[in-house]
């Protein structure tokens, strides 16, 4: 349990107690496993990508939502602190015929949690203007990207920021 009392931490999305969290992610090509387990912050930040992937799809080639289950470890730049964001965003598409590729780290968090994590979100606001592009080719450019952290209450600042940077809204 992630320390809450999250009555949908460990059901199936497709089988959610919550009507407006239930769904069948084996008919949606963009999350890359065919279930999702989470809390329903986790779960509405699901279901917030499925509303706005149409939109996605007009300005990207390709667009993947992967669970990190704990396979990615970044570092914060001023003290070096690790955290795992919970999700990767990667969206892809050709631009001045080369291939732009776009990996951002998305942090879903709970109200109770956000108090206690503000450093990392403040670290995911810093790697749009802080990373460091290690390389780059001849037919691709990379850019990483940090979100503000995603909650359902408040899901309009994410939009906001979604909007900012990708010219995409799921509130328009």
């Amino acid at each position: 349990m992630d320390g809450s009392d999250d009555k949908e931490y460990g059901k199936s999305m497709k089988e959610s107690s919550v009507w407006d969290l239930s769904l069948d992610l084996t008919k949606e090509n963009w999350f890359v496993y065919e279930d999702f387990y989470g809390t329903s912050e986790e779960k509405y930040l699901v279901k917030y990508i499925q509303q706005l992937h149409p939109k996605l799809k007009n300005k990207y080639d390709d667009i993947y939502l992967v669970r990190s289950e704990r396979a990615i470890r970044i570092y914060d730049f001023h003290t070096g602190q690790a955290f795992e964001p919970d999700f990767l965003l990667f969206m892809r598409k050709k631009e001045d015929g080369k291939f732009l590729n776009m990996q951002i780290f998305i942090e879903p968090k709970g109200e109770h949690l956000r108090e206690h994590d503000e450093w990392k979100e403040d670290f995911l606001k810093e790697i749009h203007d802080n990373a460091v592009v290690i390389f780059e080719t001849q037919v691709n450019h990379f850019k990483i990207w940090g979100m503000p952290f995603y909650t359902n209450k408040d899901e309009i600042s994410f939009d906001r920021a979604m909007n900012k940077e990708f010219g995409v809204s799921g509130w328009e």
